[in-house]
């Protein structure tokens, strides 16, 4: 069976007064993403895991609310939140968050499995050739580099038929030339599918190549936002991000 065609409409994601309190800082935002992909750019710890696990339902908002593609999946004035399984989000952490008991065939088809789906999703061929898992796929999860457990993540996301994708710097561990053609290959399937992206990158050159908006945060805020804004807050964190942050293109 054939992938969707491409042309879908972006569904959008609304961040409704959206509060998270943390120990040193609030997250705070109301934005509305309505691009395939958003990028998401700060320091580390400014706040763009707790951001992706509240959007996830990993974590509960103290204030406000979330809706994408018009569905309620938090609120908190009245009392509503969406569990994760419902969410229909496919989430891709830093520690991949993959079952080490399982082989790579059952991680992969877990979020297809746990939404419903039997045999195997009719992308499945295409996603394995994509993420380049044809030599894994039959391995147990054991002995997996942290860059091959990164695509097998990537895979899983793909083919638990999620509408929403949360990237949390996918494919660090990999080369930059086989992170480059992932991401490329990445590109594609978002607009092939039809699904929404934020993708969490420490690097400007795949900020500014590859997502369609930015949001820039720092201690919870908003400080710049969309590519042009992008690229003029990059002097002011130059000092603040690690070596990974320089543009490596």
């Amino acid at each position: 069976m054939a992938l969707p065609p491409s042309g879908f409409q972006t569904m959008s994601l609304h961040l409704q007064a959206l509060l998270a309190r943390l120990p040193e800082f609030s997250l705070e935002l109301d934005v509305e993403l309505d691009r395939p992909i958003t990028g998401l750019f700060g320091p580390s710890g400014a706040g763009k895991t707790t951001l992706l696990e509240t959007i996830a339902g990993l974590r509960s908002p103290d204030a406000g609310g979330i809706v994408f593609d018009q569905q309620i999946l938090a609120d908190t004035a009245a009392g509503l939140a969406l569990p994760p399984h419902l969410r229909r989000i496919g989430y891709v952490p830093q520690d991949v968050a993959l079952f080490p008991h399982l082989p790579v065939r059952q991680n992969l088809l877990y979020g297809w499995r746990a939404r419903g789906g039997r045999g195997r999703p009719s992308h499945w061929d295409e996603t394995i050739e994509m993420m380049e898992l044809s030599d894994l796929v039959d391995r147990p999860l054991t002995g997996l580099s942290g860059g091959e457990r990164q695509r097998v993540a990537l895979g899983r996301a793909i083919l638990s038929s999620a509408r929403l994708w949360l990237l949390d710097e996918p494919l660090a561990s990999l080369d930059h030339p086989v992170r480059r053609r992932l991401l490329g290959r990445l590109r594609n399937w978002v607009d092939r599918l039809g699904v929404t992206a934020i993708y969490v990158s420490h690097d400007p050159g795949e900020i500014v190549d590859w997502c369609d908006d930015v949001l820039v945060i720092e201690r919870g805020g908003l400080v710049a936002r969309g590519i042009p804004g992008f690229t003029a807050s990059l002097p002011q964190f130059n000092s603040k991000l690690h070596s990974g942050f320089q543009d490596r293109r």
